[in-house]
């Protein structure tokens, strides 16, 4: 279906998006899901979780979901505040909170959501540099025991001769 049809005379382009004649107001460029994971990459079941978590608000025609800028917006939002770290319902309370207020999502941000977004982040920051300390010993360990002709640890107990470390 190369060609979706809205209130008669509306039409899609080759590439997904959708609009009505430039002359009415009330029509709006709409664009598939198709050409929204595309234009964000990320797969539809990406945009169809969204939608379930209630963050995009697509116009359903049957089984065909259609968006609007404002959903496009939205989902820079979701996928910055990703960025950022924020969980998906805090991205659900800043998308809620802004309340058709345009701009980037940190200028929307209360004082207190990013000092202890910065401390959330230095904390996984801290954590994440502990465990690649804890490989990067293991590694070492590991090479140490090769070179010393220490056998390869075997991939669960078998005898294969295959091991977890082997790259």
């Amino acid at each position: 279906m190369d060609e979706l049809r809205l209130n008669g005379d509306q039409k899609s382009d080759k590439a997904g998006r959708i609009g009505g004649h430039a002359s009415a107001p009330h029509d709006e460029l709409l664009f598939t899901i198709g050409v929204m994971a595309r234009d964000f990459s990320i797969s539809l079941r990406a945009l169809r979780f969204y939608e379930d978590r209630g963050l995009l608000h697509p116009i359903r025609r049957g089984s065909t979901r259609l968006y609007t800028p404002a959903d496009r917006e939205h989902l820079e939002l979701i996928l910055r505040g990703k960025r950022l770290g924020f969980t998906l319902t805090e991205i659900h309370e800043i998308i809620d909170s802004r309340r058709g207020k345009m701009g980037d999502l940190e200028s929307t941000l209360q004082p207190e959501q990013i000092v202890a977004q910065i401390h959330h982040l230095e904390r996984q920051r801290e954590e994440i540099d502990e465990a690649i300390s804890a490989l990067r010993n293991a590694q070492q360990r590991l090479a140490q025991g090769l070179a010393e002709g220490w056998p390869l640890p075997l991939e669960n107990g078998s005898s294969s001769g295959a091991s977890v470390f082997e790259a």
